[in-house]
């Protein structure tokens, strides 16, 4: 093969490798005739790339694009790189965004190199969507989203309802104690577990916490929080957290309403025989102490019913309560069973159960005052102590039948061997 021949082989090689390139190749010359197109050029001017050559750039560009150009091409002819963006309508009637490049020859006219950046566009133009849609949500759902950076304890970001709801900013968040002043102390250590339990969650692990907020202006709020890892350090530990935050304080009041409607009477809100006995069974089942069972039952109170009515009846047994439970310590518990039975259960033995008695005795005393009525109001007083390992319903039965033994105008000074007796019972 001669020069001439190695020459066109080159030439030709270079052609094919150039007809190959995705990104659309050409050049113009000084006059602003075509000298090189690619495949890819041809395509999207809308001709063949052999026929461009020799055409001026008006010709091939149409004039509307030629005007829109030609700053462009008079500043690559005087050697200066050009960079524009064009959007076009391509000869198949496909819109395309394109990045174009003028590069200057030093030997006469410029080179062309064109990047189609159409579905780049798009996955942006989607991406865009994406993020407005998400935007969008996070503005506008009542949810409290934050980002919080575990290393710096800091807070990065929070959608919008941190001001709204809450009344707080980011930036005020940011200052420990600020932070400390939004949460109660007494529940701070539930926050601070769920914190630390999130630094060893897996990805998309859901950390779940229930504590209170206190907003800007003195609001406590119950919220219900979901942690999850949002970002890993290089070993692949957590530093930065997402947590959802959703106020519930309605719930949480509808949550203790059923419960005190389950647990508690309605008339006067004392624990019902529900709460009672499980109290009970727990008590029993404890492996020390003894526990007592202490009987109350109205003397003659059919007949304040039958006599003033069932209205003026209510306000008594109200009454009764109140001052039953102006006589027990903390933790003992009283409870209505119904009726006019009323019990109590408290820790400890023949002395605190004597104590408890002589103190209901002399409570009850006094008379009711109930608008223009003064009632006398006593009560039959029943008493069972029990050992660990004791039966709940064997209690129950002695202290029942104990009270029932104990008759209006049983003598006072009987009250402690009473006790006593209720006591021989004990497993």
């Amino acid at each position: 093969m001669d020069d001439y021949e190695a020459l066109v082989a080159e030439r030709d090689l270079l052609r094919t490798a150039i007809d190959r390139i995705p990104a659309l190749i050409g050049h113009w010359n000084n006059d602003l005739r075509c000298d090189l197109a690619n495949t890819a050029y041809g395509m999207l001017l809308g001709g063949d790339a052999a026929a461009m050559r020799g055409r001026h750039i008006s010709e091939v560009l149409g004039a509307e694009l030629y005007a829109s150009n030609f700053p462009m091409v008079r500043g690559a002819l005087d050697g200066i790189p050009q960079h524009f963006d064009r959007t076009l309508v391509d000869a198949g009637g496909v819109t395309r965004h394109l990045q174009v490049d003028y590069q200057p020859d030093i030997a006469g006219g410029f080179f062309v190199q064109v990047a189609d950046v159409s579905e780049r566009m798009a996955a942006q133009q989607r991406l865009g969507e994406v993020l407005e849609f998400q935007n969008a949500v996070l503005e506008t759902t009542p949810d409290l989203i934050t980002v919080f950076d575990l290393d710096e304890e800091k807070l990065l970001w929070a959608s919008k309802s941190l001001s709204e709801t809450y009344g707080y900013s980011v930036e005020g968040l940011s200052d420990p104690a600020e932070r400390d002043r939004a949460v109660p102390s007494e529940d701070r250590g539930i926050y601070r577990a769920a914190q630390e339990r999130v630094r060893l969650a897996l990805d998309h692990e859901v950390v779940h916490c229930r504590h209170r907020m206190v907003t800007a202006d003195g609001r406590s709020l119950w919220v219900e929080r979901g942690l999850t890892p949002f970002k890993r350090n290089v070993e692949g530990r957590v530093t930065q957290y997402l947590s959802v935050s959703r106020d519930i304080t309605g719930l949480v009041h509808a949550e203790r309403q059923l419960d005190r409607a389950a647990n508690h009477d309605d008339l006067t809100g004392l624990a019902n025989r529900r709460q009672f006995i499980s109290a009970l069974e727990e008590a029993v089942g404890r492996e020390s102490g003894e526990v007592a069972l202490v009987y109350c039952d109205l003397d003659d109170f059919k007949s304040i019913n039958d006599r003033h009515g069932h209205a003026v009846g209510d306000t008594v047994l109200c009454l009764v309560a109140e001052r039953l439970s102006a006589v027990v310590r903390p933790s003992d518990l009283v409870a209505r069973l119904g009726g006019d039975e009323f019990v109590i259960l408290i820790t400890g033995g023949i002395p605190e159960a004597s104590a408890l008695v002589e103190r209901i005795t002399e409570r009850m005393r006094p008379v009711f005052p109930i608008g223009d009525l003064t009632l006398a109001v006593r009560a039959s007083i029943g008493v069972a102590i029990g050992a660990p390992g004791a039966s709940a319903e064997d209690l129950f039965a002695r202290a029942d039948a104990d009270m029932y033994r104990m008759k209006p105008g049983t003598p006072r000074r009987a009250l402690r061997a009473r006790v006593r007796r209720a006591a021989v019972g004990r497993r």
